[in-house]
């Protein structure tokens, strides 16, 4: 990993953490992902980000990770390259060029059967609490009936 990167990728950090008052977490995961593109890009220093090698660790990261993960990710990397832009440590933002959005695979709600429903609150139908507690859970977690 490049010295040079690594300072940068500090000072961005304490940047975060100092005028942006961004969570330790959230700080703590942009210093996993930065160092991580760090780590596993072959560049001396920032200006040789171009658009070619963030497309490669991207095509990279799909394949490692499930796609909020990848999207996280590359928010972070972004992030940072706008902070080098920015403060004109790069000549031009090489994000300008690159489409980064895709789809993530949607999650269906999981359904039971309208006889299942019925069975389970007839269960707990003598303590009220936790028929109430059922019929909220099924309301908030996206559990549908089933005809």
């Amino acid at each position: 990993m490049n010295k040079s990167i690594t300072n940068h990728i500090s000072n961005y950090l304490s940047f975060c953490r100092e005028n942006k008052r961004l969570d330790p977490k959230t700080i703590k995961a942009y210093k996993i992902d930065l160092t991580q593109f760090a780590a596993n890009m072959p560049i001396a220093v920032v200006e040789d980000i171009t658009s070619e090698i963030l497309q490669k660790f991207i095509a990279n990261l799909h394949q490692k990770y499930k796609p909020k993960t990848v999207k996280r990710k590359i928010a972070s990397l972004k992030a940072f390259v706008s902070f080098l832009d920015e403060t004109e440590l790069i000549s031009h933002n090489p994000f300008a060029k690159i489409h980064t959005k895709f789809r993530e695979p949607v999650q269906l709600p999981m359904t039971i059967s309208t006889n299942n429903y019925i069975s389970c609150l007839a269960i707990h139908q003598a303590t009220f609490s936790y028929s109430v507690s059922f019929a909220f859970f099924i309301r908030t977690k996206g559990i549908t009936l089933s005809s």
